[in-house]
């Protein structure tokens, strides 16, 4: 098991923007959650959740990549959004514990995934009969533009400005 050099270098920039992230949410108080985000109709705790659900989403692609199978990020575009939803009114502590924790348990399937995987494609989609192709890099990439991008989301201070540029040009053109 093992990751080429790409994926290698991706995992360790998903680590540092979650850890990042981490920072963040851990000055907030509990009542900073329920604040509105930069995102409209969506509070702070509605950006955690969804960080939170996009990387058990992701994690499905991670399955798709290991079985060769198509597995989609979501059910459906409704059950996405009543997860959210759903999510958001939880405790303050629940929310940002699962916001960190599922973005870990993400770098940890990445991380045991086995080399030759990662060169290959899976298909991506969400109800089309023929989905796309994309490669198998793609939601690794996918992730890390979720975590760095909805941090400054939350409205609680991390700018773009503070973004290793980098990681602004690797995100800004993986579509």
């Amino acid at each position: 098991m093992g990751q080429g050099p790409g994926v290698t270098h991706l995992l360790k920039e998903l680590l540092a923007a979650t850890e990042r992230l981490a920072a963040t949410v851990k000055t907030m108080a509990p009542e900073d959650l329920g604040r509105p985000s930069l995102l409209p109709g969506w509070t702070r705790a509605h950006v955690l959740t969804h960080i939170a659900r996009n990387a058990d989403g992701t994690r499905n692609l991670l399955l798709s990549v290991r079985s060769g199978h198509l597995v989609r990020m979501y059910a459906s575009s409704a059950t996405r959004a009543a997860d959210i939803d759903a999510g958001a009114g939880r405790p303050a502590d629940v929310i940002i514990a699962d916001a960190l924790e599922s973005s870990r348990r993400f770098v940890v399937d990445a991380e045991c995934m086995p080399a030759e995987r990662w060169a290959g494609q899976i298909a991506f989609g969400s109800v089309s009969a023929h989905p796309a192709l994309i490669p198998a890099v793609r939601p690794v990439e996918m992730r890390l533009r979720e975590v760095e991008f909805h941090h400054v989301d939350l409205g609680a201070g991390y700018t773009f400005a503070d973004s290793p540029e980098p990681l602004l040009v690797c995100c800004s053109t993986t579509p």
